[in-house]
């Protein structure tokens, strides 16, 4: 009985081990054993076999890594428990298809290559992880953000072949535990791309760290005021608050925040995702109206500038003192962006226009999640929305072929894809904008580089998923879009993790997980091209096809060994 679940407990050792690695614990080294205990299990095992024993690995990988999912389901979704953790369940075993399908394939080569068997792991295991669809795509070598010098190789290939080298150490000292005088020369073929990936990144780290040193910079102002979702973030209000009182709180809480920073005089501010929230009205000037015209809820597609509130502050920062005070100012003063300062700025808001504009409830609307460029006079000076939306949270599959599935769902966002990724250009500069997890996307990242962003400024909403792992999991995830583009990334979060990432992939600044904080930091402006930008992003479909060709030669060889050996005799009864 032992003997038999032995080879699924080293199964399951191995997907712990890979959770230890990320956050929360983040013992990154582990990563380098992590898969040890799952190779020996597969060894000599069927196809069918190893598909199992990877499918617990990676179970407990992604159950554990994304365990977090549950207190989103359960505080914004509204489930109970009980449905709650089977969806979690079956969101792991979904995503545990690349350890079972890496390590199945594996198994089949085994049988056509038995020398190199160990070699392959790795090949399969980042081209299937590579291309695995999931919501948000996360990669083994995500984990190694703090090995700096090893990490540099991302610019040539992208976060995949930091996947590919930890998968390789792996194999490399399997092979050495495991058959140390036969084994030799397949440890030494697993760990040559290691050693060259050090090599590299000992001569292009210093060489990264002189062009950074060397740029221009813009200074930038960052906001993180730790403010919630709505239906969370009212319950610490005396009951029976106002809506519209807690709209203009928050608000308040970024212009102090804003005027405070404007005293250090940076170039910009920017706010993170959809915090300005008008209550009811917003003032701003389009083609159609040369005047300040006040608009309901969102912020005119068309809009040429906003109003500039030239009211002081409340000085009382405390609720509801603060929004008292502002009681006799005329809504287009109240629900200004720019109070209190006049510094340039960027934010998070909802856009939009209406399709009948006789219809005053906006019931019939085109709606973007947006940021808004500002300079010292309210004038926009470029708008960028939000490319890809994440479903049922701001759109709905299908739903604009089957309309009632958002009375179905009336808690999910109706907003539309932006027409398009260009950057923002402000003071001569480009300013790459990434909202949520686009810049978890690489290959979204990438289209905005292209089109010349020299700085990547990701505005996000972490507050959904609460005070969990997923903040310094997103984190990391964004981290590597620094590496493959050599481009600094600054985060600005509702709250979570802010912080600045360098070209370098070094983390320059990073605020606490908990807290509203505020941070100026001056940051390099790049536009150097890497390899991964002209071409090294095809290196996972590079081994995707080989992968694929070699289980076209396994398989090929399986059907001549059935068809030479004839059909099995029947047994007798």
């Amino acid at each position: 009985m032992i003997r038999r679940l032995l080879p699924y407990l080293l199964a399951l050792a191995s997907g712990l081990a890979i959770a230890l690695a990320f956050p929360r614990m983040e013992w990154w080294p582990l990563a380098w054993v992590a898969l040890v205990p799952l190779l020996a299990a597969a060894e000599g095992r069927t196809p069918r076999t190893a598909f199992f024993l990877g499918l617990v690995s990676g179970f407990a990988a992604n159950v554990v890594g994304f365990f977090w999912m549950n207190e989103m389901l359960v505080t914004f979704g509204h489930l109970p428990k009980v449905l709650s953790v089977p969806i979690v369940a079956l969101g792991a075993v979904y995503q545990a298809l690349t350890y079972a399908a890496a390590l199945a394939a594996t198994a089949a080569a085994a049988r056509r290559f038995p020398s190199a068997s160990p070699l392959v792991f790795p090949l399969f295991f980042t081209a299937f992880e590579a291309f695995h669809p999931i919501l948000f795509p996360w990669y083994l070598g995500n984990c190694q953000y703090p090995f700096l010098q090893l990490i540099q190789v991302a610019d040539l290939f992208g976060i995949s072949v930091v996947t590919f080298l930890v998968a390789c150490g792996n194999v490399a000292l399997y092979a050495v535990a495991r058959r140390p005088a036969k084994w030799t020369r397949t440890a030494a073929v697993a760990a040559l791309p290691v050693v060259a990936a050090l090599g590299y990144g000992a001569w292009r780290l210093p060489d990264v760290e002189r062009s950074v040193a060397a740029a221009d910079r813009l200074k930038l102002a960052v906001v993180e005021p730790e403010i919630g979702i709505f239906q969370e973030q009212k319950k610490e209000f005396p009951k029976g608050t106002h809506a519209l009182a807690i709209f203009r709180y928050n608000t308040l809480q970024l212009q102090w925040a804003s005027a405070d920073l404007a005293k250090e005089h940076p170039d910009l501010i920017v706010w993170p995702e959809s915090m300005y929230f008008p209550a009811l009205t917003v003032a701003a000037r389009t083609p159609a109206s040369p005047e300040f015209e006040e608009h309901s809820w969102w912020i005119p597609a068309d809009a040429r500038a906003l109003y500039q509130s030239a009211k002081p502050l409340p000085l009382s920062r405390s609720f509801p003192e603060g929004v008292l005070e502002d009681a006799e100012l005329e809504d287009k003063d109240v629900n200004a962006v720019q109070r209190g300062f006049a510094t340039p700025l960027l934010f998070g808001a909802t856009s939009g226009f209406l399709k009948n504009r006789e219809d005053p409830n906006g019931s019939d609307s085109i709606r973007y999640n947006s940021a808004f460029a500002v300079d010292e006079t309210g004038t926009i000076l470029g708008r960028y929305d939000k490319q890809y939306l994440l479903a049922f949270g701001e759109y709905i599959p299908l739903g604009e072929t089957f309309p009632f599935l958002y009375d179905w769902i009336p808690e999910a966002g109706h907003f539309s894809k932006g027409p398009e990724q260009a950057p923002i250009r402000f003071r001569g500069r480009s300013l790459g904008v990434l909202i949520c997890y686009e810049d978890i996307i690489a290959s979204h990242t990438r289209a905005v580089v292209e089109q010349g962003a020299e700085i990547l400024l990701n505005m996000t909403n972490d507050a959904w998923f609460g005070k969990t792992q997923e903040a310094k999991q997103h984190f990391i995830l964004a981290l590597f879009r620094s590496i493959e583009h050599r481009r600094t990334l600054v985060r600005a979060t509702t709250t979570g993790i802010s912080g600045v990432v360098l070209p370098t992939g070094e983390v320059s600044r990073i605020t606490r997980p908990t807290g509203a904080e505020t941070f100026v930091e001056d940051v390099p402006l790049m536009q150097t091209a890497t390899v991964y930008n002209m071409g090294g992003c095809y290196f996972p479909h590079t081994l995707l096809a080989i992968s694929l060709a070699l289980l076209a030669i396994c398989i090929r060889t399986g059907r001549r060994r059935c068809a030479s050996e004839g059909p099995s005799p029947r047994k007798r009864s």
